[in-house]
């Protein structure tokens, strides 16, 4: 998909970001329904995944329960915790934000995932801690350096990335590259390649990726 594929369109940012956001989710649903397979994707990428070095050298694991139309993320959680890795799942806390809640690291004694909930979006989330507090930087010195696995709708080979319209990922990851020195964090898109193409409409507040994985291997 080129720039080309949505130039007919009106000029504003948001509906060329919203008619992108619908030729990709379209795109998928037909891989998916006619000859792709969701597991053994999510397999591959995860093999390229535990073999590369930012898996190995991250202390820390920030990713997302994915959707039924985003690749699994379910083996990359349980890859984390066998590995003995902090794992951190998102939460929803008010319009445009969220934070990072943990919900496993070696102090667990079971190895498996506590109970999560359905948001107002459908993708499920953590449930809120006791007492509601939540550090916006969770993690602690000796649990850096962190992985940052990142959804969105499309990428750019490289590191453009479309969301899916909420801004939610684009203010946390700014505000996370503020707060742990760049050496220790690494932003990786984590998606299936239906989701490359070759422009995304950008603004100057979203985030690039420093690498982008899918089923096929890293890209960037």
């Amino acid at each position: 998909m080129t720039e080309a594929d949505i130039s007919g369109d009106p000029d504003s940012l948001l509906l060329k970001k919203q008619l992108l956001r619908k030729q990709v989710l379209e795109h998928i649903k037909s891989y998916l329904g006619e000859k792709g397979s969701r597991e053994k994707d999510s397999l591959a990428a995860l093999d390229f995944l535990v073999k590369s070095r930012i898996w190995q050298n991250a202390a820390s694991v920030f990713l997302f329960y994915a959707t039924e139309f985003e690749i699994d993320t379910e083996p990359v959680i349980f890859e984390g915790i066998n590995a003995g890795k902090s794992i951190f799942l998102p939460r929803i806390i008010k319009k445009g934000q969220m934070v990072f809640i943990r919900v496993w690291d070696k102090s667990c004694n079971v190895k498996k995932l506590p109970s999560l909930e359905k948001n107002r979006f459908g993708i499920m989330e953590p449930a809120m801690p006791e007492g509601g507090i939540m550090p916006v930087l969770p993690v602690s010195n000796d649990e850096i350096p962190v992985l940052v696995l990142v959804p969105g709708r499309a990428f750019t080979k490289n590191g453009e990335r479309l969301g899916l319209g909420g801004g939610f990922y684009d203010r946390y990851l700014k505000m996370i590259k503020e707060k742990i020195p760049s050496e220790c964090l690494t932003f990786t898109g984590y998606c299936f390649n239906e989701q490359i193409v070759d422009y995304v409409p950008w603004e100057s507040h979203d985030v690039k990726m420093d690498k982008i994985l899918t089923p096929g291997g890293f890209i960037l």
